[in-house]
């Protein structure tokens, strides 16, 4: 595994998740107050286009995702939001001891958190982080996992390829 596409593909993760922040935030807080789900719904679909744009042209910009590369992206994410990511809450909304301990730790540095907050808060980063570690793997095996095909007239430079020597013109010594 490259460090340096773990390393984009945490940055567009970043940059998506605050996109999707923003976008939540501002159809929330100015046109669907009332209807958080629609607000939830318009951010979630911009922010996975954007993550599909951001990691085919960043990530793994070497790689081709197929004519089917689009589709396969959205089905997996879907899968990620509607299965995964709530089976993941079920079962580590269970940790309760990490939680207390967590908000233990809060109290003694003064933070002013709650019970409820900490457990919310860590069940929605560590079910995350299992969703990214999945995500990057999905991603590189299965939906970018094909190298692009050289155009014709380009070079494609591979490393680890040895590349023919080109003929020199040596006059024989006798």
């Amino acid at each position: 595994m490259e460090k340096q596409k773990v390393f984009k593909f945490a940055l567009v993760g970043i940059s998506v998740s605050i996109f999707d922040f923003v976008v939540y935030s501002i159809a929330a807080g100015v046109f669907f107050s009332n209807a958080l789900w629609i607000a939830t719904a318009i951010s979630g679909v911009l922010a996975t286009t954007l993550a599909y744009i951001l990691h085919s042209n960043i990530t793994w910009k070497a790689k081709d995702p197929g004519k089917f590369g689009v589709i396969k992206f959205f089905i997996w994410n879907g899968i990620a939001v509607l299965i995964i990511r709530p089976i993941l809450a079920f079962l580590l909304e269970k940790l309760d001891g990490l939680y207390q301990f967590a908000l233990g730790i809060c109290n003694g540095i003064g933070l002013p958190f709650d019970y409820n907050f900490v457990k919310n808060t860590g069940v929605w980063v560590l079910s995350v982080l299992v969703v990214m570690v999945l995500n990057f793997l999905v991603y590189d095996r299965l939906i970018f996992g094909k190298d692009k095909v050289e155009k014709r007239g380009e070079k494609k430079n591979v490393k680890g390829v040895r590349q023919p020597r080109k003929e020199q013109n040596r006059k024989r010594v006798r």
